[in-house]
């Protein structure tokens, strides 16, 4: 998964001779973008490497944010530590990649990034060095600069954010989940005047080991999914408004190894959320090697999750994969994922 990004970034630098000189489609050794979608009940669309209509950067994570407008945003970093944004039409054509880092400013080498949309405003989250920044694109296309987000935590172990997610409530308030280093799970939202305040989900909810993390909103509660750091396992909450969060529950789950990246979506027409994870370990008798990814769902009447079904069994087994992210267009569940080289 991402902590693989920078033995990866070794070999691309080692590589990209032989890399640039190969057809598109027979180089994808990792940095790929690739996306696929299903419709209700059926099967996931093929996965397609974008990239020959977007650009070809070589990518290491990716945040993608759904539009009224049924335009998909999307936000993916690279092994610079830039920060590029696309967009897929309805009618599935791409537009060109831009340079966000070229408009917001550099803070740094960025890697997790998360993204979501508020009205005609696209939020972006990234993490550099273990900090947090956050900027905007407006309705004209022109970004925000890159501004920190402050906390006022007095524990700099709590700061050392690695995996982050953000979700937009209905009435425009953006919330930011961040795991820490010390893998306690952090909440924040942007208050009016642009002030940030945190809260220590953890210390809530009860689960402390926080190493990946999604959040979606769904029928006005704000649902969190984690993956711990040294189990591999999935666990859920949800902050409804003021009233604080629950305890987390346990997803149970068939992936025969242990859990990395996910994503989560609410869908408001069904009830239910959607999830989508990788695995962190390849497994290892799939040609080619294979970590996902895997789908999910939690029914909204009875809050019971389905078996993970292989979406690579169905879309295609891309290879190796480092991150992905999900979102939800009228009644096609969107998911965009990057390939990296598999190691194992």
């Amino acid at each position: 998964m991402k902590p693989r990004t920078s033995f990866a970034q070794r070999l691309f630098s080692m590589l990209l001779p032989l890399l640039v000189s190969l057809p598109l489609g027979a180089q994808d050794l990792g940095g790929g973008l690739w996306h696929t979608l299903k419709n209700g009940e059926n099967p996931w669309s093929q996965f397609v490497d974008v990239r020959g209509e977007i650009g070809a950067i070589q990518f290491v994570d990716v945040s993608v944010a759904r539009r009224a407008s049924g335009d998909l945003d999307v936000i993916a970093s690279d092994y610079d530590g830039n920060l590029w944004h696309t967009i897929r039409y309805p009618n599935g054509t791409w537009l060109p990649v831009e340079d966000v880092t070229a408009q917001t400013g550099q803070p740094g080498h960025c890697d997790a990034v998360a993204t979501a949309v508020s009205g005609d405003t696209l939020h972006l989250v990234a993490q550099s060095y273990g900090m947090l920044w956050y900027a905007a694109r407006k309705a004209n296309g022109v970004w925000t600069k890159f501004q920190a987000v402050d906390a006022p935590w007095t524990d700099a172990a709590l700061l050392d954010f690695r995996d982050i997610s953000v979700s937009v409530a209905k009435d425009g308030e953006l919330h930011i989940l961040a795991a820490g280093g010390s893998g306690n799970l952090l909440h924040t939202f942007r208050r009016p005047g642009g002030q940030w305040g945190f809260e220590n989900v953890s210390a809530q909810a009860g689960a402390a080991d926080a190493g990946y993390v999604a959040s979606a909103f769904l029928a006005g509660k704000l649902n969190v999914v984690i993956a711990t750091n040294v189990d591999g396992e999935l666990f859920h909450t949800v902050r409804e408004g003021n009233d604080g969060w629950s305890k987390f529950i346990n997803v149970p789950f068939g992936i025969p190894v242990k859990v990395g990246d996910v994503s989560i979506v609410g869908d408001d027409a069904t009830g239910n959320l959607h999830l989508v994870a990788l695995a962190r370990e390849v497994i290892a008798d799939r040609v080619p090697p294979y970590d996902g990814p895997w789908y999910a769902t939690r029914n909204g009447a009875d809050g019971k999750w389905t078996s993970f079904s292989d979406v690579g069994a169905e879309a295609g087994l891309v290879g190796c994969l480092g991150a992905l992210s999900a979102a939800m267009i009228a009644d096609n569940l969107q998911l965009t994922t990057v390939t990296v080289p598999c190691l194992q």
